[in-house]
C-alpha cells in the first residue's frame, strides 16, 4: 500500500468499517457489511471518499458522485469538487465548482433543515461536525 492511502472511519456501537482510497482510484473496504457499504469495493476512478454510519460516498474524477445508500440519489450531480456526509445522518452534500451546494436527503429523513444553503453561492469549502454544517466563503 502506498503512503497516499487515506482512511475514513465509520463508527457506531454495533458497527465498524474502514475505507481506504488507493492510488489507482479504487476503494479498500475492511469491516462489516452493514448498510451495503462493501459495494464501495467495486468503485473506480474515485478521488475522494467520505463515510458516515449509514453510507459511504465517493467523488469520481469527472465530478460525479456515487454512494452506497439506496436512500439518496446523486445520479444527476455534476461538477462536484467536494463531498460530505454527517456521521449520524443519511443526508449527503456536494460542493459544485461554481460555489453552490447540492443536498440529497435520505428517504427516511423528512427534515429540510439544509434547504436554505441551496440558494447560496460563492462557497469555497465546507466541513461537517456530526450534524453541523460549516460553510467557508
Amino acid at each position: 500500500m502506498s503512503a497516499k492511502l487515506f482512511w475514513e472511519l465509520a463508527w457506531a456501537v454495533w458497527i465498524m468499517a474502514i475505507f481506504g482510497l488507493k492510488d489507482d482510484g479504487t476503494v479498500l473496504v475492511i469491516g462489516e457489511d452493514k448498510y451495503n457499504k462493501l459495494q464501495a469495493k467495486e468503485w473506480t476512478n474515485i478521488v475522494k471518499i467520505k463515510s458516515g454510519i449509514s453510507n459511504v460516498m465517493g467523488l469520481k474524477d469527472g465530478g460525479t458522485v456515487v454512494t452506497t445508500s439506496d436512500k439518496v440519489d446523486t445520479s444527476d450531480w455534476t461538477d462536484i469538487i467536494q463531498i460530505g456526509t454527517p456521521l449520524i445522518s443519511g443526508t449527503v452534500f456536494g460542493l459544485k465548482a461554481d460555489g453552490t451546494m447540492n443536498v440529497a436527503y435520505s428517504s427516511n429523513e423528512k427534515e429540510t433543515k439544509y434547504d436554505e444553503i441551496k440558494d447560496l453561492s460563492n462557497i469555497c469549502d465546507f466541513n461537517l461536525y456530526y450534524n453541523r454544517l460549516v460553510l467557508l466563503y
